[in-house]
């Protein structure tokens, strides 16, 4: 008998991040395999994503968690994005799995205690990477079974991309927040030290955030200035020209619990610079998808981004290897062979 899910996130359109993607893939994946009602408490509209449509509430919690817990109640479970979505399941006895995906767990030195009960009551976590489950065990007590499902791109088939155009270009992609934590500061302050080995290397930043505007002063000031291009938000529709461009990805990152953008960076046949702070490291293998980094080493950064930029043969084996590894680990369809076997095991029993 087919199961009835609900699927309740923040955000299901596109463009909204890495947790709109989690929550995203989590509906590709089960919309064949249940009778699936999806729910996004920030999309303004309704809208249909592959099979499913989905109701959005355009930040309006109460509607949310009304329209919720009445789909609910007709449901044999449901799937949250995160625990803070979690709150809204208000139907006792009702089984439910969450997703923990980092942000909630090294933002602050002590989990929200709200967060935590979502957690703790809940039939099984789905938990994105072992860094992020060792971060989860060493936060909160009185754990449910807890499952690691690494994560995945979108896009079933292989990206159409072939070798990038024009200079070597190091790509960083994603949010500008108050932590710089993907690393943009780091690199900005370093680029003179690259460009003094490749004269010609460039340093390219695509996404949008609160830090936007400071990331552009830092890199108007360097001395590097030419070298970098600070492009703000670029539309989905637009952004296979910005990958054809780059050369490599880096994410050198202190707060990943997976990092979602190395995978489409293997998918576009883009070797990577990741760190051995976060998650990243068991995304990207160390010396064959790209290199691992401890984000505190500048000597060990510049001589990393220097090898992909500077080696146009190593960057295209490396490259490869990583698109022979996202075929291998980080399509849908593993994805969906990864989630399934844990709900049916735990929320379906």
């Amino acid at each position: 008998m087919t199961k009835k899910l609900v699927i309740s996130a923040q955000h299901l359109m596109a463009g909204q991040g890495g947790i709109a993607r989690l929550a995203r893939l989590t509906v590709q994946a089960l919309e064949t395999a249940a009778d699936v009602t999806a729910l996004a408490v920030e999309d303004k509209a309704p809208h249909t994503f592959g099979s499913v449509n989905v109701k959005g509430f355009g930040g309006s919690r109460l509607k949310f968690a009304m329209h919720h817990n009445l789909a609910l109640l007709v449901s044999d479970a449901a799937i949250y994005d995160f625990p803070g979505t979690g709150r809204a399941h208000l139907v006792p006895g009702k089984p439910y799995a969450v997703w923990v995906v980092g942000n909630e767990l090294w933002n602050e030195p002590v989990i929200r205690a709200d967060y935590a009960r979502v957690i703790q009551g809940a039939r099984v976590v789905l938990v994105i990477s072992e860094t992020t489950l060792a971060a989860l065990q060493a936060k909160v007590t009185n754990l449910p079974p807890c499952k690691v499902c690494l994560l995945a791109t979108e896009e079933e088939e292989e990206s159409p991309l072939g070798p990038p155009d024009g200079p070597p270009t190091l790509l960083v992609f994603g949010r500008h927040d108050s932590y710089f934590a993907k690393g943009q500061d780091i690199l900005v302050r370093l680029w003179p030290r690259v460009t003094a080995a490749l004269p010609d290397a460039r340093l390219m930043f695509v996404g949008g955030g609160p830090k936007l505007a400071e990331l552009r002063n830092l890199a108007a000031a360097s001395p590097a200035h030419e070298n970098i291009n600070v492009k703000g938000f670029v539309e989905e529709q637009d952004i296979l020209p910005i990958w054809q461009q780059a050369s490599a990805l880096a994410l050198i990152s202190s707060l990943e619990g997976f990092g979602l953008v190395i995978a489409e960076a293997m998918r576009h046949g883009r070797p990577v610079l990741a760190s051995l702070q976060d998650a990243g490291r068991e995304v990207n293998a160390d010396g064959v998808t790209g290199y691992n980094v401890d984000r505190n080493d500048d000597g060990a950064i510049v001589a990393k981004v220097v090898a992909l930029l500077g080696d146009t043969e190593k960057a295209r084996r490396m490259g490869a290897a990583g698109r022979m590894r996202w075929r291998t680990h980080f399509r849908p369809s593993s994805f969906r062979e990864r989630l399934l076997p844990i709900l049916q095991e735990h929320l379906w029993r």
